[in-house]
């Protein structure tokens, strides 16, 4: 390994750069299994312990407040305007879908996972200020920073 590719590699490991992932959906339908379809391109060579998929469910809410104060004493109320926005996770977990591998550089990978959400869960909704959405978080546990899709809305 030159030197040049020792530092590639040592960025890889400090910005999760070693792969880019992504996720696709099968067909998405509330209270029914949902296939993901991940993919991963080696960038570097890559030991990973495990491929893993984090689900959470967000309630977010936003409105809008309006004051109206007589700040300085004079008599006069002004108005004071600010949005207001608030997120809650209402659920979490995550589960393994690949184990322990050596990914090669400029390799394609595939995996197929199904996603079953419990029955418990609240359903997403959108209502005028009020959300609720879930997410999957796709990932390669690697040393360093993992390669990951980042949080990606399940469109339900």
């Amino acid at each position: 390994m030159g030197f040049f590719d020792k530092i590639k590699s040592a960025v890889n490991v400090v910005t999760g750069g070693a792969a880019e992932v992504n996720v696709s959906f099968g067909e998405v339908k509330f209270g029914e299994p949902i296939n993901l379809h991940v993919r991963a391109l080696a960038k570097s060579d890559l030991k990973i312990e495990k491929l893993y998929l984090k689900l959470r469910g967000v309630e977010e809410i936003t409105v809008d407040d309006v004051d109206y104060q007589d700040r300085d004493g004079d008599g006069d109320k002004e108005r004071t305007h600010e949005t207001v926005r608030k997120q809650h996770e209402t659920f979490e977990m995550e589960q393994v879908i690949s184990g322990a591998q050596e990914l090669e550089d400029g390799q394609e990978y595939e995996w197929t996972t199904e996603l079953q959400l419990p029955e418990h869960l609240q359903s997403p909704y959108r209502g005028r200020y009020c959300t609720h959405s879930y997410e999957v978080f796709v990932g390669l546990d690697a040393f360093g920073n993992d390669p990951d899709t980042g949080w990606i809305n399940i469109p339900f």
